[in-house]
């Protein structure tokens, strides 16, 4: 298990770039939580990168909870027959705040699993964006992939963006994606 935890000590302006590759072997299970929390000043631009191998399974949870400007892009390749991906998120983007979350999940191999949940909060002049994509290659026969995206606006002024897609090039699948956002 990893927890990676990304707080400046100081109060000043500061630009936070990070990368991250994971690599799960056949039947490991990895189990990740980061979570970021930046003042007004500062932006953290972020990439991960995953690849699973058979019978693997990859928790993930990304908590963004205050930022200027954070983006994080989340890339996972499911390449082995029966892995296991749960790729969860939470953005809370107080005001003048743009927290911005993208994934990319792609099921190369059969019978693999993806679960997704997004969950973000704006409050009145702050914006929580969310963009997903799950693919599913020709030959990802029996796949299985969920997709939500679940969001509340808390003034006039928040603003939230939300994008889940499906690109499905297999034919038996069981897949399905949703976004609600509300007051």
């Amino acid at each position: 298990r990893a927890q990676i935890v990304y707080c400046p000590l100081s109060g000043e302006r500061s630009l936070a770039c990070r990368t991250r590759e994971i690599f799960v072997g056949s039947g490991a299970r990895v189990e990740m939580v980061e979570s970021c929390r930046l003042n007004e000043r500062s932006s953290l631009i972020s990439a991960s990168y995953a690849r699973q191998q058979g019978d693997s399974v990859l928790h993930g949870v990304s908590v963004g909870l205050s930022a200027g400007l954070m983006r994080n892009e989340q890339t996972v390749l499911l390449e082995g027959r029966g892995a296991e991906n749960h790729t969860n998120g939470l953005t809370i983007a107080g005001e003048q705040e743009h927290l911005d979350f993208a994934t990319d999940i792609e099921h190369i191999a059969s019978d693999c699993t993806s679960y997704q949940l997004f969950k973000g909060l704006a409050a009145d002049g702050g914006t929580s964006v969310f963009s997903g994509r799950i693919y599913v290659a020709q030959d990802a026969q029996r796949t299985e992939a969920y997709q939500q995206s679940r969001n509340l606006l808390m003034g006039d002024r928040a603003r939230i963006v939300t994008s889940p897609r499906l690109e499905i090039y297999a034919d038996d699948v069981r897949c399905s994606h949703g976004a609600t956002v509300g007051q």
